[in-house]
C-alpha cells in the first residue's frame, strides 16, 4: 500500500460504503451499498453533524471567529480570526502508473 496522503479537490468525487459512516453522516441511499458524491458535499455532510447552531457553524467554517494568538518567539498576542478547515486526504492502495506520452515524431 502506498503511504502518501494527498488532498482531494472539492470538485472530485468520493465513493463511501453506506454502512455505518454514511448513516452517521445522514447520507441516504435506498438501494445501494455505496454512495458517490462530490467532496464538497461530503464536507458539508461532516459540517452538518457538528452539534452547533447554524450561525456558529458559519462563523467557525466560513467567516472565522475573533481570537488572539500568541505565536512562538513572539512577545505579544496578535489579534485576528481563526476558522476551521476540514481537509480530506486520500491514500491510494497502489500508486497510479502513467503511460509514457506519445511524441509527434514517434507517429510518422
Amino acid at each position: 500500500m502506498h503511504s502518501e496522503f494527498e488532498s482531494i479537490s472539492k470538485d472530485e468525487i468520493v465513493s463511501i460504503e453506506h454502512q455505518p459512516i454514511g448513516q452517521e453522516l445522514g447520507l441516504h441511499s435506498n438501494n445501494f451499498s455505496s454512495i458517490q458524491l462530490k467532496m464538497e458535499d461530503f464536507l458539508e455532510a461532516i459540517k452538518r453533524k457538528v452539534n452547533l447552531p447554524d450561525q456558529r457553524k458559519k462563523d467557525l467554517f466560513n467567516d472565522g471567529i475573533d481570537c488572539q494568538v500568541l505565536k512562538f518567539r513572539s512577545e505579544s498576542w496578535q489579534k485576528g480570526k481563526i476558522k476551521i478547515r476540514v481537509i480530506v486526504e486520500f491514500c491510494p492502495d497502489e500508486p497510479e502508473i502513467s503511460e509514457p506520452e506519445a511524441r509527434f515524431d514517434d507517429v510518422r
